[in-house]
Order: structure tokens, then C-alpha cells, then sequence
């Protein structure tokens, strides 16, 4: 996969991400939580894409780098 295909990856997540934010904000609970789980599969599939070869353990802990940047986003 290119790296423009992935890059677009982790803006869809990014875009979900503040969809979901926003979602939250307004009550609508079901698609803030929609959004948000949209949000770590793009972000899963990107990293999957990115390195395949890349061990299970290091997907997880780039996954948890994006939950860290996702959980200082002020709602």
C-alpha cells in the first residue's frame, strides 16, 4: 500500500475521531461511540498497513500512542 493510501488512513481516523467528539458533546452516545471504535480500526489498519512485518507488540504500543494523543483532545 502507498504511503499517501495510509496517510489518508490516519486523517479518516483523525476526521472520526473529532466526529466522535463532537457526537459526544451534542448526547448522541451511540454515535460518538460509532465514530470513536470506527476511529481505532482505521488507525489499527493503517499501522497493519505500515509495516507488516511490525510485531504484535509494537502494533499494540503505537495504537496506545495514538489513545494518548486522542485522550488530550479537550471535549
Amino acid at each position: 500500500m502507498r504511503s499517501i493510501e495510509i496517510e489518508e488512513m490516519f486523517k479518516d481516523a483523525e476526521r472520526l475521531y473529532e466526529e466522535a467528539l463532537k457526537d459526544l458533546k451534542a448526547g448522541r452516545i451511540r454515535k460518538a461511540a460509532e465514530n470513536a471504535w470506527c476511529a481505532t480500526l482505521r488507525v489499527t489498519d493503517a499501522l497493519i498497513q505500515l509495516e507488516p512485518a511490525r510485531s504484535l507488540s509494537g502494533a499494540i504500543l503505537q495504537l496506545k500512542d495514538f489513545m494518548n494523543y486522542a485522550s488530550r483532545i479537550q471535549v
